[in-house]
């Protein structure tokens, strides 16, 4: 007794199971059975229209009389109804999307395969009046169980139904005994056939979809350690930002693309002043906490195309895109002030040292602006830390008063600089130490009237200079020399304005900052201006005529 509990025990577990494996296969199976609707209920129209144009051919040209007339008329009435039903099927399948089943789309296979066994059992049992074979009906028993999958319980209805259907109406039109039992035989093997067959089809299928199922996820699994072994490799686990690896390669990224697109960016060098310290005094937890406070500095004031990452120990790296120099030396100094501003509530002040250099399409490589900046940073560190150093190719640093919150880069006049004409590089060299005189007066918080006495004086020598430039290099002719002076012009109306912003106290310095370092000295001086060099040293070549 107790073999046979567990048996059954077993059989029921079986039972569960596959209903388990069924149900997670279903929706598959029916897409791929609206699939096979889609081209098979077509091809049942054009094959049964064909059955009625010859069968209503043979009628209207036939003798047909007593049995086999009823037989004609019966065999052309069952095809008749049957394109009708291959039609409808067709639409329906139309009408439905097999990616996502519906109701009906589960319910449409199921009723596509009860016609089909519907018509084969009809057109058996109107065989029987002229005809003892049952290929009707093994080739609809065939042909459904091998074109649609359905649900074993689902198909032993069917096919039990479809024969005990086909069993009993036989004996309506087959007289003779001998065959009627031998059709009926032939039809019951026949049915339990097709069900064993659409049963070994469903398990086979259910058994391959849960394999691809298990395949998908399993790969699945596997791309998503993978993505985060290689998110791991490239990140920093405390800080969250990248980690060394993944700057060197954006490191190489933006160097290549800045070769083919002769689009400079910014490197930042950062380093945590006096951070063994806070290890020493506090502990390497708060240590943690101090780095991590930095991180989130950086991802706060950078943009969504800035790359921020922790270089090693205290150390941080950040490379701004299609930057220049005056921008860089904002954010540089945004960054400095804000984790200045802002203390650790343990080991309380926090600042940084940081270097800045550009990389310029000159450079041999990328470890050129990388290497730049790092001295920048050890240079400001040996200056007294808590400062921006630019590297010495661009800037160098002034003392500023015990006052200042913050250090000031000056722009430094360089012989690179020079265009050849002594007039307009005197004027240059006296507009940068102008330019550094406005600076350090916002910075100072001098008061209004002081700075507008020196933005009024760099005005007057702005326009000076424009004047004498504009004749020179019309001189020298320079054919873009009109242009030229309407971008002089157009400085001069922005630079007028600023002084009107400047007289209602609605400047701050980094406006300042934009309109001198940004618009006046970088994008003009130093690169619309270098346009007319050559013009201005064909024109010193030239011998003055007598």
């Amino acid at each position: 007794m107790a073999p046979i509990i567990t048996n059954l025990s077993d059989l029921r577990a079986t039972l569960a199971r596959w209903q388990s494996e069924h149900d997670g296969v279903v929706d598959s199976a029916t897409t791929i059975n609206l699939k096979h609707l889609l081209w098979l209920a077509p091809i049942g129209v054009v094959l049964t229209a064909l059955h009625v144009l010859i069968l209503g051919w043979s009628l209207l040209s036939g003798t047909y009389q007593g049995v086999t007339l009823t037989w004609a008329r019966a065999l052309f009435t069952a095809h008749s109804s049957m394109c009708l039903a291959m039609i409808l099927l067709t639409v329906a399948a139309r009408r439905l999307d097999p990616t996502r089943p519906t109701r009906w789309g589960h319910r449409l296979p199921v009723a596509a395969v009860a016609v089909c066994l519907l018509f084969a059992v009809m057109i058996v049992t109107i065989d029987q009046w002229v005809t003892p074979n049952i290929t009707p009906f093994f080739i609809g028993c065939l042909l459904t169980s091998l074109l649609f999958y359905v649900r074993p319980l689902q198909s032993g209805a069917l096919y039990l139904s479809a024969t005990v259907a086909c069993l009993f109406a036989m004996g309506l039109t087959q007289s003779t005994p001998e065959q009627l039992f031998s059709n009926r035989l032939n039809g019951f093997t026949v049915g339990l056939l097709a069900w064993g067959l659409q049963f070994v089809m469903w398990r086979n299928y259910t058994t391959i979809t849960r394999q691809q199922h298990q395949l998908e996820q399993l790969n699945a699994n596997l791309t998503g350690k993978q993505a985060e072994l290689e998110r791991l490799a490239r990140n920093d686990m405390l800080t969250g930002l990248p980690n060394r690896l993944a700057a060197t390669e954006r490191l190489r990224t933006e160097f290549v693309s800045m070769k083919r697109s002769q689009s400079v960016y910014a490197v930042l060098m950062m380093d945590i002043d006096f951070f063994k310290r806070v290890n020493d005094t506090h502990g390497h937890a708060v240590g943690d906490q101090v780095l991590q406070r930095v991180a989130k500095s950086l991802r706060a004031l950078l943009r969504e195309s800035d790359f921020a990452a922790r270089f090693g120990g205290e150390e941080f790296l950040a490379l701004l895109p299609t930057t220049d120099m005056p921008a860089a030396l904002q954010v540089a100094e945004k960054l400095r002030q804000a984790v200045a501003s802002s203390p650790d509530p343990i080991a309380g002040p926090i600042t940084l040292s940081i270097g800045l250099s550009m990389a310029t399409p000159d450079q041999v490589d990328e470890d050129t602006a990388v290497g730049e900046a790092d001295d920048a940073l050890y240079r400001a560190k040996r200056e007294g830390r808590n400062r921006v150093q630019l590297a010495s190719e661009a800037v160098e640093q002034v003392e500023a008063r015990d006052a200042v919150p913050a250090k000031l880069l000056q722009l430094v006049w360089r012989s690179k600089y020079e265009s050849g004409n002594q007039t307009i590089d005197l004027q240059h060299r006296g507009l940068f130490r102008r330019v550094n005189k406005v600076l350090l007066a916002a910075l100072n918080g001098l008061p209004a009237q002081e700075l507008i006495a020196l933005v009024d004086v760099f005005n007057a020598e702005v326009v000076q200079h424009f004047q004498d430039e504009e004749a020179i290099i019309t001189q020298a002719g320079y054919p873009q020399a009109l242009e030229h002076a309407v971008s002089h012009q157009a400085l001069i109306n922005k630079a007028t304005s600023l002084t009107k912003r400047v007289r209602a106290g609605e400047v701050s310095v980094d406006d300042l900052f934009q309109f001198l370092a940004h618009d006046v000295v970088a994008r003009h001086m130093l690169t619309a201006d270098c346009e007319f060099f050559p013009y201005l040293q064909r024109s010193e070549r030239t011998p003055t005529s007598v």
